[in-house]
This record gives C-alpha cells, structure tokens and sequence, in this order.
C-alpha cells in the first residue's frame, strides 16, 4: 500500500511551485502525494500528474467577498502588511479546517506552507505527523541574524551578547503580540479542544509537534543563525514548469540573438497585477541607459505596452525564469523569494524593489551578500533606477560575487533534501 502525504499550500506561483517540486520528490521516495491549493491552479497541478484538492480562499472567492479586482488587491497588499492575514486567510481558516480534516485522515504526513495556519491544527487533531514548510529566511526569526527591513528596530548584524538578547527581547514581544492579533486561530484552537499556544507557535506550529523544514538557500542565512535552531535546512527549489514549454519563445529568442544581454525587469506572478506604470518606468529608464530590456508583465498588459516601447524593449507575459534569466546581463525583480532563488542560481547580478511582505528581508540579505542593490517601492523614480543600474553594471565586483554564489548553489536541490528528510522521520516514527 502506497502511503499518501498531503501538501498545503495557498499563495502566488512562489509559493505553489516549491510544493509540486516537493511532491515530485515524495513520489521518488515512494508515497504518492497530494496537493491541496486554490483552484485556480487546479489544471497546472493535474499536468503534474498529482492529485489536487481544493481549499480556500480561491481568487473568485477573494473577488466576491472583497469586491476588489486582483490588482486592487495588490494595492492594498502593499499598503498594508496585516491585508493578508486580516482579509484574506484569517477569515477562512475555520473553513479551510473543515474541509482539510476528512481528506486528512487517510494520510501518513501533513505537509503545510507556514502560512496555511488551518493545517497545523488538522495535523494535531488528528496526530498526524506534521511539516512546516518555511519559504523564506524571515520565517526562522532569529536573533542571530533577526528579520531585514522590518519597522521593527532589530539590531541588524548583532555582534555581542548584548546585541542578541536585545533581538531576543523584540522577537519575544512580537510574539505576544502575534497571539493577540491572532484572534480568530486561538478560537480555532479553543473550538476544536486543541492544546493552548502563544507567540510564533501560534502561528507556524510549536516544534516539538511540527517538524520545520526551511525550503530555501541557506546563503541567505548567516552560519550562526543555522545552529541548534531546529529547522532543516533543505535549499531552494528551483521548480517553474507552470504549462510552459522548455524553450524559448522564438521571438523572444531571435530577439536575445541580435544584441547584447538585455538587461530583464519582472515583477512575478502576483505584484505584477496593476504594475503598468512601473513597466512604463523600467521601459524608460532602458531608452535612457541605451540598455535593450525584457519587460515580463501581466498578460493584460502587453498590447499597450507594445505600442509605447522602442524596438529595443521585448514584451512578454509569463515566461520561466530559469529559461531567460542566464540570457540576461542584469535581473531587476521584486524580491519574491522564488524568483530571488532562480536570480541566484544563474549568476547574474540583480536590482531588487521590494514591494510586501518578506520580499524587503529578502532584498537586505541578497544586498548582504554582495549580490544586489535595493530600491524601496515608495522611493522609485526612473533617475534612481537609471543610478542602480549604471552602479552594478559598472562595478565588476557585483558580477564576481554573483557567480562565486552560483556555483555554491549548484548542488541545491532542496525538493529532494526536503523529501528524503521527510521520508527518513516518518521511518524513524514507525521504528519507535
């Protein structure tokens, strides 16, 4: 009998495609895996040929109960870091809870997205094994090397004792005030006779009962904040098939073969919604340098910036990064952490303008390691993007760095590391 493990997740292409890597992995070590996401991804998972199930918030539920198109959501996304929690997943999490529990009794592991908060407690109710699956280096809140570009006035690099127990202190308070605003997962957790938690356990599960698993490169993470932490660290998942061919449109590639590597602007797959005046900018700002661009934009986008750009601007909606970023001279990006993984595996220097969430921690520590320069959404203009752009590709030492990096990663395969971890505790569970 094959043992079936689910695997949760909710969120852009960045946090689905970690997760169809990981199942592909769970099939090789000899379980056959399910995915439980929006519905919107549905035909994409079934091409995998992995089981899908359906779970809230979908984009047509958001639509209807927000009364808000995807780019307004965007908007307020951006504006305000509680939206997601307050808007869009805690108002779910009681039916997300019902409808994991009965699909959730027949299986041997739950696999959960650190921010599907419905997961953990299905895991405890029914005793199961559970995994908390970390995307991104903000999510191990350490004191050693504590969140980046947070309002939140850690001590950055700390260096003394001192220094940690002040980030320690910080990360205690942010805890408590995690449980109070964590209301509707404490009712959860009451309604359903569960264990009492507070703080960060409430919200990622408490690592005694769930194991973690930090699904991205450990480069982003200082070696002293990688001990006695109890996270795997498993590496990035370089993943990004999404119904796409494994070539090159040929008018984007004729369009790489007539000059010089382009520099690419992308904003992936989700801030890329209502992001036409940002194109507009980035495409200005390559007429200006002289520089031939690649603009990936959402799909609605491309006529009307066709008809605005030079002949040195190539167009395009979607395409795999792993596909046209090693054509690329410069990557400039949002800061999602699948597209940072993929930036980093091909080397090539990068201009990050973080816009929500965890993407300004990921932009401070590519910065951190010599990789990138950053721009803060709310300070863009095309005069600073002009300014970055001429300072990383005039300076060779952003190059080197970048390429040292890349062969670091060349033997990252964190899907695999993931499921062999997760295969190797379930093994261990059966032993004892």
């Amino acid at each position: 009998m094959t043992h079936k493990i689910i695997l949760i997740t909710i969120g852009s292409l960045g946090d689905l495609n970690p997760f169809i890597a990981l199942a592909h992995a769970l099939s090789e070590e000899g379980y056959k895996p399910i995915i439980a996401t929006s519905a919107v991804y549905k035909e994409y998972i079934i091409s995998e040929n992995i089981e899908f199930f359906p779970i809230k918030p979908d984009i047509t539920d958001l639509k209807e109960r927000l009364g808000l198109e995807l780019p307004d959501i965007a908007r307020y996304m951006e504006k305000d870091d509680r939206f997601l929690f307050e808007k869009i997943i805690f108002p779910y999490v009681n039916d997300t809870y019902e409808d994991l529990l009965p699909i959730c009794r027949d299986v041997v592991a739950i696999v959960s997205h650190s921010i599907t908060f419905s997961a953990r407690p299905v895991a405890e109710k029914l005793q199961k094994t559970s995994f908390t699956v970390l995307l991104s280096p903000l999510m191990i809140y350490s004191p050693l090397d504590p969140p980046k570009g947070s309002i939140i006035p850690f001590i950055k690099d700390p260096s003394w004792d001192i220094s940690i127990g002040y980030n320690r202190l910080l990360i205690s308070l942010l805890g408590i005030l995690a449980t109070l605003w964590a209301q509707p997962l404490r009712k959860l957790r009451q309604d359903k006779a569960l264990s009492k938690l507070s703080g960060l356990d409430l919200l990622l599960g408490d690592k005694t009962f769930s194991h973690h698993i930090a699904l991205f490169s450990p480069s982003l993470v200082l070696n002293s904040a990688k001990k006695n932490n109890k996270i795997f660290y498993a590496g990035h998942s370089f993943y990004d098939k999404y119904l796409q061919s494994n070539q090159l449109p040929v008018e984007l590639d004729q369009f790489i073969q007539c000059g010089d590597p382009p520099i690419i602007f992308t904003l992936g797959s989700f801030v890329t919604h209502g992001a036409l005046l940002y194109y507009k900018l980035f495409a200005l700002a390559a007429a200006k340098l002289n520089r031939r661009a690649i603009l990936l934009v959402n799909e609605t986008d491309t006529e009307a910036l066709k008809t605005e750009c030079l002949e040195n601007v190539f167009i395009s909606s979607y395409i795999r990064h792993s596909l046209i970023f090693p054509k690329c001279s410069l990557i400039v990006h949002h800061g999602g952490i699948g597209t940072t993984g993929q930036a980093l595996k091909v080397g090539i220097p990068q201009l990050v303008i973080p816009f929500l969430g965890d993407q300004f921690d990921n932009a401070e520590r590519l910065c951190r390691l010599g990789v990138a320069l950053k721009i803060p959404v709310k300070n863009i203009n095309v005069n600073i993007v002009i300014q970055k752009i001429h300072i990383i590709l005039n300076d060779p030492s952003y190059l080197k760095m970048a390429q040292d990096l890349s062969k670091a990663l060349d033997d990252e395969n964190g899907a695999q590391n993931a499921a062999r971890y997760i295969s190797q505790k379930l093994k261990d569970e059966l032993d004892n």
